[in-house]
């Protein structure tokens, strides 16, 4: 069903009163009238127009009062709204008075709850715009306080302004303690101090960078890093101090330094014999046969050794690449360990001492690659004949049945302190027992050692004790993993 959409011209509110009271009036009317009728018959014809225009006026001029006070309120309400359309904001100015009756007081109760509201909404957008910069700073402040750098603010005077929780730990301090504390009572070198304090005055504008050694409580040391930088203006200036923990970068670069002088070391060595043994096999015409012989033992001996120093060095290099992988074929242990017999006999015999092989009479073939088990033993061998004193002995024995090959190494060496018994198996790590210093090595053969057993799915343990000896045990699964499992398996 459709209405209708004929349009009428809009009336204004006076005008749509004023119908609305015209009903009334012509009520009042014929009211009148009819009381004229009525009045007419029990009077007198004289008093009759008298009367009935007395009554009239007495009902209009009531009707017309309050007519007039209802269209007052009316029209003074749709006289505000007008303003409010415009854009009047002032609620003091559109407020009406409450003599224009029940539709100003409703619309004064109206504005007052807008007021209301509006001071709401500009208290709750003041808050938050307050604290809009104070969550920006927290934040800041948390992410500076996360970061593993220590950084510290120091003011002209020397005062710590800001330090965050890392720099805290690294000066061995606690954060509210820095606060406002002068920097020359927490750092004791004098060049970091001195660079800290130039910066923070102005007198020195570029970065610069100081390396500081410091003492933890538990006797420790560590090397810190300081890079210094002035900011500021004219009028106040400040040091930014960046504090970076370099302990194991320069314990590596020593490691290394280290690793680089023994290499040259063991290189030279059996390179000398070789040629020694070369020049005089060239050179005398009178050598027997059986000094010939034992001068080429020495110089195939020697080239052996170079042979498993170079394997180790870019085994180790493989390892730290990611690289490392097994070449998994036949292993047969009997001709394995006829080879290494051969090869640590002389040294052993050098050395004088007592090397011994107590094999099992048949010995399994196994899956796994044959030059890196090659390897892995020899260092173990090596290293038990390298520190075993004159006149001691070195025992290799083999453990085969079911399960797992065990491989025993023991030795009536120096042996090694409980401390360092996991410590010998890291790369480029030397005891620190004053007998090792005396003894040339890369502290590559062990981490060498165990990284190709567990390659293979297997592992090294060690018992030892200080003046006694040491034990070595490797286990070699009987079938070695997959190259890429291996390899998931070492990282």
């Amino acid at each position: 069903m459709q209405t209708s959409t004929t349009s009428h011209p809009r009336r204004t509110r006076g005008e749509h009163a004023l119908r609305m009271l015209s009903l009334p009036l012509a009520l009042i009317t014929a009211a009148t009238a009819a009381g004229s009728a009525f009045i007419a018959e029990k009077t007198s014809s004289a008093l009759l127009p008298a009367i009935v225009a007395g009554i009239g006026a007495v009902i209009i001029a009531t009707l017309t009062a309050y007519s007039a006070r209802r269209l007052t309120g009316l029209g003074a309400v749709a006289s505000a709204l007008d303003d409010i359309a415009k854009g009047q904001r002032d609620h003091d100015t559109l407020r009406l008075s409450d003599s224009l009756g029940p539709r100003a007081l409703a619309f004064n109760s109206l504005l007052s709850e807008l007021n209301s509201q509006s001071r709401a909404q500009i208290i709750t957008r003041a808050a938050d715009a307050h604290s809009r910069p104070a969550r920006a700073d927290s934040e800041l402040a948390s992410a500076i306080d996360a970061l593993w750098v220590g950084l510290l603010i120091v003011d002209s005077a020397g005062r710590v302004r800001y330090a965050n929780g890392a720099a805290a730990i690294m000066l061995s301090s606690v954060r509210e303690k820095l606060q406002n504390t002068e920097i020359a009572s927490v750092l004791q070198d004098q060049a970091v101090l001195s660079a800290i304090l130039s910066s923070a005055k102005g007198t020195t504008r570029v970065k610069t960078a100081v390396e500081s050694t410091s003492t933890a409580a538990e006797g420790t040391e560590g090397v810190l890093r300081y890079s210094v930088r002035a900011v500021g203006t004219r009028d106040q200036s400040f040091a930014v101090v960046v504090i970076d923990d370099v302990t194991q970068q320069r314990v590596a670069e020593r490691s290394r330094s280290s690793f680089v002088a023994q290499a040259t070391h063991e290189l030279r060595t059996p390179l000398t014999n070789m040629r020694l043994c070369l020049d005089e096999l060239l050179e005398s015409e009178t050598l027997e046969d059986a000094q010939k012989a034992k001068f080429l033992n020495i110089v195939s001996q020697e080239s052996r050794r170079l042979e498993r120093m170079v394997g180790d060095m870019l085994s180790i290099s493989e390892i730290e690449a990611g690289t490392l992988k097994l070449r998994v074929d036949d292993v047969r242990l009997n001709q394995l360990f006829e080879e290494l017999t051969r090869d640590h006999t002389l040294q052993a015999q050098d050395k004088n001492v007592r090397l011994a092989f107590k094999l099992p009479p048949k010995l399994p073939v196994i899956q796994g690659d044959r030059d890196k088990l090659v390897l892995c033993i020899s260092n173990l061998i090596a290293n038990a004949i390298k520190y075993t004193p004159a006149g001691g002995e070195v025992t290799v024995a083999v453990r085969s049945g079911q399960g797992p090959i065990a491989v025993d190494i023991t030795d009536t060496g120096i042996g090694i302190s409980p401390e360092e018994q996991e410590l010998v198996f890291e790369r480029f790590y030397r005891s620190k027992d004053q007998r090792v210093e005396k003894i040339t090595g890369t502290g590559l053969g062990l981490a060498l050692a165990r990284q190709v057993a567990r390659l293979h799915g297997g592992d090294i343990t060690l018992t030892s004790q200080l003046n006694k000896g040491s034990t070595f045990t490797l286990i070699i699964p009987e079938s070695a993993p997959s190259s890429s499992s291996s390899n998931s398996k070492a990282a």
